[in-house]
């Protein structure tokens, strides 16, 4: 989970934000603008992003790990070797654990739509 929180932590979520923005272009369009970040996004984001680290806490610690490693972009045959199984069981794991990630946030979202 250290790697997990450590690779979140590192991310910038207002260059995210403004990467999917599109763009308007001014009257020569040269010059593109990007609409300006609402408080309203921003709780959103955050919600959002506390909201999959407490469904990641739920995860069981090797699907966990599995995960984090994953995230970190490292492949399930360097996964297998750092944790001293197969590349197989790294992908079980991992497919058990975004199985489990997708319930739980799909649950989320028809209890908050409902």
């Amino acid at each position: 989970m250290r790697k997990l929180v450590h690779h979140l932590r590192g991310r910038n979520p207002t260059r995210a934000f403004y990467r999917d923005q599109k763009a308007t272009l001014t009257a020569d369009e040269s010059v593109p603008l990007i609409a300006a970040r609402t408080d309203e996004d921003h709780a959103d984001q955050v919600a959002e992003r506390d909201l999959v680290l407490a469904a990641l806490r739920t995860l069981p610690p090797r699907q966990r790990e599995v995960m984090a490693w994953t995230i970190d972009g490292f492949r399930p045959e360097q996964i297998a070797l750092e944790l001293r199984t197969t590349p197989e069981n790294v992908r079980k794991s991992l497919q058990r654990a975004r199985e489990r990630l997708k319930g739980m946030l799909e649950a989320h979202a028809q209890r908050r739509y409902q």
